[in-house]
């Protein structure tokens, strides 16, 4: 998320990602560092839940260990475990002796020790860990120079501070700090003039005396060392604290000797206070300039004289810190000496940063009930302030936190407002000036000034950050406030644990578990605003935050300190969790894991309660009803815990409730949780489309029908059908950009359809003055997602191919292909895209020409139609063409000579010109070759082509026209292999017809010819999926191009119809206005599932689509010839891991012959969905298959891809311990260019329906 407002500038990262929220917490506590007199190292491991009690179960301590040097990788752990008897804390002793024969660490030498702790819950088996890490030292002892200017003043005063502490920071020990000096050795170098002389230039040498100081270390550890600065002719002065601690100050630069300096007793001041300066100069000056400066702005300058008026060498400056001034303040003072010499200091002051508007945040009670009213207090120091308040779950911090607002985000923001600058006037000034001088002064201060007898300085510019001390001629002395420590308030809940709870069943049933509790803004008329709310039924803590903002006070945020108080407990002694899956397959086995919580002082016994349903069927081992039944009785130890699982197999599908509930005499709990039932089966989807376009109002209304057919026998409940409707025939298109193909997208030519699309979708909303905000940061959005994912695929020569360097070679038909797609990219987001990547491809493509035009291609094909057999010179040679031409035309637009030089301009040009003479000379050999015409025509049309005519009226005499459509049809593709029971009405074309008639479509739109266009715009409109794209990632692209220009084309006309539907077979009506304003609205509305026609009336003037989805679930594959002939041959085998039975499914191979006359495929995808419960090891399947250019997890399931289709296919799947009975599911084999052709083998070989419940759950009720 990126702002931009008046310059400044602010992004927030927020991850999106499948997620299970973690119920506790787990901690390792360390010392930050061990010394060689240490005693030993206490190690902590804490688990707690997120409503602040300890966890049981089993904990696990694991310190890496290597005999020779802890900071190398290493290969033996040495772990430490606590078995079963670990309760929500444990601590060990490891003696400084165990230390140096465990870990091979003596004390003689620094080095790292890791420590890992881990935590498993005895009942879910769900594991947390933590990782820390712990400074092994020498000493105990660490020197820090916290001021060291870098220069010094003759004749004043010069003072540095040295820090001595622990090594962790803290103050050292009473016995250490009296044991120990600070000794400092300090070394003058003089510069002595020599008694001899060479021609006109005085002679002179250097020599060196030092002395040494030895300084008690104070309780506070600061150590000040001051010295009076000779006036003799020293060069620089250096001192030495260890080999470490060490630093030289240069003297200062002054032709008259004359020097001012300022000095403070604070390192850092507090809004609301006066500050104060010392302001010494070695000669007497009665009036001097001051400029206080923060933010970029002078905030005041001043006329400072003494107050006899009579000149003197010491003078105080008192000025009051405002709110305005924070993160800090420069005083900078100067005076102009009568020969124009100027003599300066400034320093730089840290402004605490307390803001000026305090919040505070209260809550009527910090432990309430699930269901309770709970009243939130925000106040503010302002009246009619703006108020934001939320309460998030405790849960979701433990994932990811830090997007919150603080007042440290808030101070570090603020560094923002310091911008460099560089002087820009220094006139005036005496010459031979350096970094000692007083130039420098103004120069590090990042000021620019004109000199004026009355004000020598006018500020144009602001200083970089201030550190916590001083800063005196330019140089930092300092890192922000060593003396500010911060007490951080233990965030452990705070609540009473034996609250009065009745012994009565719950009136209602817990069942609202949202992650949010609290997101709401309000104005504080009085300063204080209040929210009353209801506490969710989750058992956890919520951390409250709240921000204000006031035109008075500006803004203000809750301190961290007040953690305590913004946290709000909800909780009850006796409480019920359920541990389930988040979505299954109906029919599907799953293991209701409920544990009840017991935190009273005695034991409980209650009954256990799984809510009857007919949504599902309790399975009964042993058939025992009452161990097995719906109802358990169960006795809950105090400060224990109980699981109980109920095996159910899901039966109806959608969103189905799972109500436990727990009863005893002293306290009762009760839940809802639901889990997602999908169907069984195959999926499929079908669509079609029809296109209104109506130029008169007066006519008759345009009516037409869209079919709905579902086949008998499909998998009961999984048939949706949907009508969508929109006024702009990229509708579909622009509501589904990211995500227009149900295919994956693993490789660099299917990563850009997550790209290319979205570039012709947004040139054309743009262009037509319909890209609203929305719109426009999604599409950046995958603009930005797509480049950064194609440049994972580029070469060192600036060619891409699908899998990037994982191929021998770059692809030229890949790198036209991304080449024209990223300078359209370019137009629109001149940043996004490197004019270098641009560049290096181009020139990559120019590389590849032959003496004859044609255009090599030293990689992959993987797209078979573009080899086209023996044509396949002509193709790749037309493909290329149509990206340096319209490249050229894209960069004349927007590239400057300097970005795009006029060497590899001409280059482009004289390659172009190449190619078209060669497609020119033999374009009478492709008259018959539809997919090679239609490409070459196009590409003439780009060039300027005297001969693109010709092509057009051959390619025009290979066309289908048919009921009102246009498109050309490859009629070497085999029809469609659905088997005559599954066969949709609606058909999805071959990829190759899609292209083709694109081409045709782009041709009639470069001729500016739209009446011809129209017949196979509707054509290619009625043939898009639901999400907006045709079959393949090629032909998607190049339809979308060919659709956008004509959109183009269209805009400006008037819009405004009225789409009326309605079902012959259901009384279902729908009906919509589309305008101007609501044009690339996607509506959609579901339509009853039954066989039927819907009838789409049009009235008015106007475009407008309207589109039909029919989907639903085949028990088996539906295709009766297989372009690919599979098997599968499945093993399964039992074991037991992490205290669960897992059941294990391989499919050793899956084998795939050809057709009869095919030699190889192209690009060859195994898509592999797994059972529910199923994973798989991705880095073994990886080893296991180095044949496989990718192997991917996608979603629920696990992709392959090959070159060809020549291999061995394995793969292991890890049966989930809550899931069994896993319904069948589909393994697809697909030429990628021609998905048509997919083969899919049902696994049901991976199905478990012959697997008893005690097999994956043994410690169920009833099992022996």
């Amino acid at each position: 998320i990126n702002v931009n407002t008046q310059g400044f500038k602010e992004s927030l990262s927020v991850e999106v990602k499948r997620y299970k929220l973690p119920k506790f917490k787990v901690e390792v506590k360390v010392p930050s560092y061990i010394h060689s007199r240490s005693t030993g190292l206490t190690i902590k491991l804490d688990a707690k839940y997120t409503f602040g009690k300890g966890v049981q179960g089993t904990g696990l301590l694991e310190v890496p260990k290597n005999k020779t040097r802890l900071y190398m990788c290493c290969t033996q752990l040495e772990k430490i475990n606590f078995s079963q008897n670990f309760d929500g804390s444990v601590e060990l002793f490891i003696s400084t002796d165990e230390i140096n024969e465990e870990l091979g660490w003596n004390g003689a030498s620094e080095s790292i020790i890791t420590v890992t702790g881990s935590v498993t819950e005895a009942l879910t088996r769900e594991t947390f860990n933590d990782t820390q890490r712990i400074d092994a030292k020498t000493t105990n002892i660490k020197v820090e120079t916290l001021v060291k200017p870098l220069t010094i003043k003759p004749g004043l005063k010069y003072s540095a501070y040295i820090q001595v502490t622990e090594v962790d920071g803290k103050p050292l020990p009473e016995e250490d700090r009296l044991a120990n000096n600070l000794l400092l050795n300090i070394e003058y170098s003089v510069k002595v003039i020599a008694d001899i002389y060479i021609s006109t230039v005085s002679a002179w040498y250097a020599y060196r005396r030092e002395e040494t100081r030895v300084f008690v270390i104070p309780p506070s550890g600061i150590v000040k060392v001051t010295i009076n600065a000779p006036s003799d002719n020293f060069v620089s002065i250096s001192f030495r604290v260890s080999l470490t601690q060490q630093w030289t100050a240069e003297r200062a630069d002054s032709p008259s000797n004359s020097y001012l300096q300022i000095t403070t007793d604070e390192n850092s001041v507090v809004p609301g206070n006066m500050a104060t300066v010392t302001i010494r100069t070695t000669e007497a000056v009665s009036e001097f300039t001051i400029l206080i400066i923060s933010r970029g702005e002078i905030l005041s300058e001043r006329k400072y004289q003494t107050l006899s008026g009579l000149p003197e060498n010491s003078h105080f400056f008192e000025f009051s810190v405002e709110y305005d001034m924070i993160p800090g303040v420069q005083v900078l003072a100067s005076y102009v000496r009568n020969d124009g010499e100027i003599v300066a200091d400034y320093l730089k002051l840290t402004v605490t940063a307390e803001l000026e508007n305090q919040v505070s945040i209260t809550s009527s009670s910090t432990s309430v009930d699930a269901g309770e009213d709970v009243s939130i207090r925000v106040q503010t120091s302002s009246s009619g302030a703006y108020v934001g308040a939320r309460a998030i779950d405790q849960s979701v911090l433990l994932l990811k936190s830090g997007n919150d607002i603080s007042q440290e985000r808030v101070s570090q923001s603020s560094m923002c407002f310091f911008v460099m600058g560089r002087p820009t006037e220094s006139r005036n000034f005496v010459s031979s000036l350096n970094r000692n001088s007083c130039y420098s002064v103004f120069n590090m201060n990042l000021m620019g000034f004109y000199l004026t007898n009355i004000s020598p300085y006018r500020p144009i510019a602001l200083a970089r950050p201030f550190g916590g001390f001083a800063e005196r001629n330019g140089y930092v002395y300092g890192a922000p406030s060593v003396f500010d420590y911060y007490e951080y308030a233990d965030e452990s809940p705070v609540f009473a644990m034996e609250a009065d709870l009745s012994a009565a069943p719950p009136t209602t049933v817990r069942s609202f578990f949202p992650e949010t509790w609290l997101w709401d803004a309000a104005d504080s008329a009085d300063g204080s605003a209040t929210f009353n709310t209801t506490a969710p039924d989750t058992i956890t803590s919520w951390i409250f935050s709240a921000f204000s903002v006031s035109d008075q006070h500006g803004l203000g945020v809750i301190h961290h300190s007040s953690t305590i108080t913004s946290q709000v407990t909800v909780f009850r002694n006796f409480f019920i969790t359920l541990n389930l899956p988040v979505k299954v397959i109906r029919g599907e086995l799953i293991i209701v894991q409920a544990i009840v919580f017991n935190y009273l002082s005695t034991e409980v016994e209650a009954v256990l309660t799984l809510t009857e349903s007919n949504k599902f069927v309790l399975l009964r081992p042993g058939n025992n009803s009452a161990a097995v039944g719906f109802s358990r009785r169960i006795t809950v130890p105090a400060s224990g815990s109980v699981s109980v699982k109920f095996p159910v197999r899901m039966e109806t599908l959608g969103e189905i409730p799972i109500t436990m509930t727990a009863i005893s005499e002293i306290a009762s709990d009760a839940l809802t949780r639901k889990v997602f039932v999908q169907p069984e089966g195959i999926a499929q989807c079908t669509s079609g489309s029809v296109l209104f376009q109506r130029m008169d109002a007066s006519v008759p209304p345009d009516m037409e029908s869209l079919n709905i057919q579902i086949p008998t026998g499909i998998v009961p409940g999984s048939e949706k059908v949907k009508l969508f409707v929109y006024g702009d025939i990229l509708g579909s298109t622009m509501n589904n950009l990211g995500s227009l193909l149900r295919t994956p997208s693993g490789c660099g030519e299917q990563n850009m359809l997550g790209f290319a699309p979205d570039v012709f979708v947004t040139l054309y909303l743009h262009s037509a003055g319909k890209l609203d905000a929305t719109v426009r940061a999604k599409a950046f959005k995958h603009f930005q997602t797509g480049y950064s994912n194609e440049l994972n695929y580029k070469h060192s020569d600036g060619s891409f191919s699908a899998f990037g360097e994982r191929d021998a070679s770059g692809s030229t038909w890949l790198t036209a292909f991304v080449a024209k797609c990223f300078m359209f990219a370019r137009e629109l987001r001149p940043t996004l895209v490197s004019t270098s990547v641009i560049d290096q491809a181009l020139t990559f493509l120019i590389n590849q020409q032959n003496t004859s035009g044609t255009f090599r291609e030293p990689g992959r094909v993987s797209h078979k139609a573009m080899q086209g057999g023996v044509d396949s010179p002509i193709t790749m040679t037309a493909y290329v063409l149509i990206t340096l031409k319209e490249t050229n035309t894209v960069k004349n637009s927007f590239f400057s000579p300097i970005i795009y030089t006029h060497i590899l301009n001409q280059a482009v040009q004289e390659a172009a010109e190449n190619a078209r003479i060669y497609l020119e000379n033999h374009l009478s050999s492709i008259s018959e070759n539809k997919y090679a015409l239609a490409i070459v025509t196009y590409a003439l049309h780009v060039a300027g082509s005297s001969r693109a005519n010709e092509a057009l009226q051959a390619l025009e005499a290979l066309a289908t026209v048919q009921g009102g459509f246009k498109f050309w049809h490859d009629d070497s593709e085999l029809p469609d292999s659905y088997s005559s029971r599954w066969r949709p009405y609606y058909y999805n074309p071959p990829t190759n017809d899609i292209e083709m008639s694109a081409y045709a479509l782009l041709t009639y739109v470069r001729r500016n010819d739209l009446n011809a266009g129209i017949p196979v715009m509707k054509w290619l409109a009625s043939k898009r999926s639901s999400l907006g794209g045709y079959s393949g990632t090629q032909d998607t692209v190049i339809a979308i191009q060919a659709l956008s220009k004509v959109a183009g084309l269209l805009v400006g006309n008037t819009q405004n119809l009225q789409i009326s539907a309605s079902h012959s077979n259901n009384p279902f009506t729908a009906s919509y206005n589309i305008n101007r304003e609501n044009s690339i609205v996607f509506n959609s509305v579901n339509v009853p599932a039954v066989d039927g026609t819907v009838q789409v009336t049009a009235t008015g003037v106007g475009v407008a689509v309207a589109q039909i989805s029919v989907c639903y679930n085949t028990p088996s594959q539906p295709y009766a010839i297989e372009p690919f002939q599979c098997t599968n041959t499945v093993v399964s085998t039992a074991s037991s891991i992490n205290f669960f039975n897992l059941l294990f499914c391989v499919i050793p191979y899956l084998s795939v012959t050809l057709r009869p006359g095919d030699n190889a495929t192209g690009m060859f995808l195994m898509e592999v969905n797994l059972p529910s419960g199923y994973t798989v090891d991705i880095d073994n399947e990886r080893t296991r298959n180095p044949s496989a250019k990718l192997v991917e997890i996608d979603g629920n399931g696990v992709n392959v891809y090959y070159d060809e289709v020549r291999f061995f296919f394995g793969l292991l799947s890890i049966y989930s311990r809550s899931v069994s009975w896993s319904q069948k599911k589909k393994v697809a084999a697909s030429e990628y260019y021609r998905p048509i052709d997919e083969a899919p083998v049902v696994c049901d070989s991976c199905s478990t329906d012959d697997i008893a419940v005690c097999s994956v759950c043994a410690d169920c009720a009833g099992c022996p």
